[in-house]
């Protein structure tokens, strides 16, 4: 006969746990969809420009971290008030002990997901940028090897997305950096060469006893 522990907690009573659990959340508001306001419109809004998204794909994430700021910013609110309703915090922990507690699981349960999410849109994003580089340097090669063929060059003609003061832009930049180091090189050169300038002076006078 298959064992079956005693102290096991029925999947039943699981379920229930974690219903009374959204409930709660959704009582405080924490995890519901918050209806399109001035300030939270503002707020996650300028979440989501900070973060820069490129696609649909990487603002759907944006938006998700810039919710879950927001909804952390709600915790503290609500706790700022549990707290503001005495000025003996020892009252307050034995009367509210439930609902901080409650409220320090929706923050540590939040805080994983917004660190997951950015963990993901920055992988996405640095994985972005280091193709978007790479195709940036393979279209400035073929154009300057039709530059130097007095040729034109179509970036779209290879797949680009560029477009040809995109890559000239970036092939001047390049130039110029590239002579601004050798220049700095030279002049670093230049002055390791020069010898220290000579000091000629007479010596100096010891003072006579009398």
């Amino acid at each position: 006969m298959p064992l079956v522990k005693e102290n096991c907690v029925p999947m039943k009573n699981i379920e229930n746990q974690r219903e009374a659990h959204r409930r709660n959340a959704t009582r405080h508001g924490l995890f519901a969809v918050p209806q399109s306001t001035g300030s939270h419109d503002k707020f996650t809004g300028s979440i989501i420009a900070d973060l820069a998204p490129a696609n649909a794909h990487e603002t759907q994430i944006a938006q998700l971290i810039a919710e879950d700021h927001y909804r952390l910013n709600r915790i503290r609110e609500i706790e700022t008030g549990i707290f503001s309703r005495s000025s003996n915090p020892a009252v307050i922990f034995l009367e509210h002990s439930k609902e901080l507690e409650r409220l320090t699981l929706y923050e540590s349960r939040i805080s994983r997901n917004l660190q997951r999410n950015l963990a993901q849109l920055k992988s996405i994003q640095t994985e972005r940028k280091a193709e978007r580089a790479r195709q940036m340097a393979e279209a400035q090669l073929l154009a300057q090897v039709n530059l130097a063929q007095n040729l034109a060059y179509h970036p779209e003609l290879d797949g680009f997305v560029f477009s040809s003061p995109e890559i000239n832009a970036a092939i001047d930049r390049n130039n110029r950096l590239q002579q601004a180091q050798t220049a700095l090189s030279a002049s670093r050169h230049q002055t390791r060469q020069e010898p220290p300038p000579l000091t000629i002076g007479m010596p100096a006078l010891q003072p006579k006893a009398f």
